[in-house]
């Protein structure tokens, strides 16, 4: 699963939090586009981002945030068609506002949890779903308050070698808000050799997000 790599960050069925974005894209999971097996049942990794000074235009000042990320997978295999995926996630978020912003918060933490089952009902068809466990909040947050939960479901086509088409359906509660429902296609597509297009959910640093991009 190289798409796993770029996508991993499941647990996200979160990919920011209720009280870091309002995008409902943001809240949703991320999981492999392409579903193959990684050779190793083990993987940990990090990752650092940056967000330089943005303007707070409704309540005037500004922010600036470092992140930090770490995630763990572990793969279990019951057979050769059916196989899951645990996904523990950590992250830490520091913001920096400016002394004139009137809401303001300091450091933020996410822990997420989703055990990915995926089967392969055949050669082109591969079928997954998750619940998904998020607490979000600030230094001395009350758990109980700070819990979000969710699950997801979707398939993966194998078309050929070279292209796979899919689609995601999250749903995930929100903290203080209504619950989201987001439909996320998926598309991998080898359009000549070494460049690949990649459309769905993809890891940036330590952040992740909805759309495109092209490897090679």
């Amino acid at each position: 699963m190289r798409m796993l790599r770029n996508l991993l960050g499941i647990a996200a069925m979160v990919v920011g939090t209720s009280v870091m974005s309002g995008s409902a894209f943001a809240q949703v999971a991320v999981v492999p586009v392409d579903p193959e097996p990684e050779p190793k049942p083990f993987q940990l990794w990090s990752g650092y981002g940056y967000q330089g000074n943005t303007d707070l235009k409704k309540s005037g000042g500004d922010f600036h945030r470092n992140s930090w990320m770490g995630n763990l997978n572990a793969r279990i295999d019951f057979t050769d068609e059916f196989k899951l995926l645990n996904v523990l996630r950590y992250e830490y978020h520091n913001y920096n506002f400016s002394s004139s912003s009137p809401f303001q918060w300091d450091n933020i933490h996410r822990f997420v949890y989703a055990p990915l089952f995926l089967w392969r009902g055949s050669d082109q068809w591969t079928f997954m779903g998750a619940p998904v466990l998020q607490w979000t909040g600030e230094s001395g947050a009350d758990l109980s308050k700070s819990f979000t939960g969710g699950g997801l479901v979707g398939f993966n086509y194998t078309a050929s070698p070279t292209l796979s088409l899919g689609l995601l359906v999250g749903a995930l509660s929100q903290i203080e808000d209504d619950a989201i429902l987001v439909p996320i296609p998926l598309v991998r597509w080898q359009f000549v050799e070494d460049w690949t297009l990649r459309m769905g959910l993809s890891r940036l640093g330590p952040t992740n997000g909805l759309g495109g991009e092209v490897g090679w």
